[in-house]
């Protein structure tokens, strides 16, 4: 204890100071990563877009009333042609590949389309997330790893180091992830509440409705 004060003192002081230079760094971050909102607007827009094309391309419905009208054609044909009402020559073959397979052509020029697009756009969310990365690493002395430093996430760091919930970058990245858990489990709750309900009036709806038939039929 050269400085004459408590070993505990020097390492609140201390302690004091590391939290003054991160607040201040976070600031500095906050600043740095501010101009490129745009690119991470951009990005999630990219995603979000890619993976909406995608889960159309897994949709099925309309595949399988293509399947349906495809066997519903060919039984009917085949009926046709095993009665003679139909001659089973080449004409009538082709005839039966054409309106049989007709509906496919748009759903996999659909699909193709989706596909060619998702890629497209899966290459310029790659390019711009390229540009956030060259300014990732072109800022010095960032104590938060990339996934971090888009500027809601430093905003929202910054303000747990503030409010003395963490004293570390590491420390709080943890509580900014234990926030963003409990947010997404409230929001999941919610949504099993509401569905809940919903099932609920729906029940009650079609039970007020049976009573009301019974009693005109008696």
């Amino acid at each position: 204890m050269e400085s004459g004060r408590p070993a505990w003192e020097e390492e609140e002081r201390a302690s004091s100071e590391k939290k003054r230079w991160l607040l201040k760094r976070l600031d500095a971050l906050c600043r740095a990563f501010e101009g490129q909102r745009g690119n991470y607007e951009r990005i999630e827009l990219l995603v979000g877009r890619v993976e909406r094309l995608r889960g159309k391309n897994r949709r099925w419905k309309v595949t399988l009333l293509a399947l349906a009208w495809t066997a519903l054609w060919a039984a009917f044909l085949h009926n046709r042609v095993s009665q003679g009402d139909y001659p089973a020559d080449a004409l009538t073959v082709v005839f039966l590949l054409v309106v049989s397979l007709g509906p496919f052509v748009p759903i996999v020029g659909t699909k193709a389309a989706r596909a060619k697009e998702a890629k497209r756009l899966e290459s310029e969310a790659t390019a711009v997330y390229m540009e956030i990365r060259r300014h990732y690493d072109a800022v010095p002395d960032n104590p938060l790893a990339i996934e971090y430093c888009d500027p809601d996430s430093l905003e929202a760091v910054r303000q747990i180091v503030a409010s003395g919930r963490a004293d570390t970058a590491k420390d709080a990245v943890n509580v900014l992830e234990e926030s963003r858990y409990r947010s997404e489990m409230l929001q999941l709750q919610r949504n099993i509440l509401e569905e809940a309900h919903g099932a609920r009036m729906a029940a009650e709806s079609a039970s007020r409705w049976a009573a009301a038939a019974a009693l005109r039929h008696r």
